[in-house]
């Protein structure tokens, strides 16, 4: 942390402000994915488009919203393998399949859930750090 806190001429001033906006945040403790998910989008690295929710009603407004399909993935804090914790559910079709999916997840791993434009295929890629 502290090799990026110092000025840097070679930084534009608004990557500078994003910088010193994501040191704070990082400061506060672990990002959550959809967290982690906006810093890249800060940087200008697009990602799916998403949106957190508590609640089946609110899930099945988000995909509507995001548009069809989309994956509906848990949100719970502590669980960082959600395809080993059956914490996943892909290529959501419809409200219905979507309240199906966020009431599975709901009662097996609790309320919060990430709904998420599900993308092509391609390269996925995982990044982890260590401080």
């Amino acid at each position: 942390r502290r090799d990026f806190a110092t000025d840097d001429p070679g930084v534009s001033p608004v990557l500078a402000q994003v910088r010193q906006r994501w040191l704070a945040r990082i400061a506060e403790g672990d990002l959550a994915e959809s967290d982690s998910l906006d810093l890249l989008d800060a940087y200008g690295i697009a990602t799916p488009s998403r949106r957190l929710s508590r609640s089946r009603e609110d899930a099945c407004l988000a995909a509507a919203a995001i548009g069809f399909p989309v994956v509906l993935k848990t949100a719970e804090h502590g669980i960082a393998h959600k395809t080993e914790a059956g914490g996943v559910h892909l290529d959501l079709r419809d409200g219905a399949a979507v309240a199906a999916a966020y009431d599975d997840l709901a009662r097996r791993l609790g309320p919060a859930v990430l709904v998420q434009e599900m993308v092509g295929k391609g390269v996925e890629a995982a990044l982890g750090a260590v401080n």
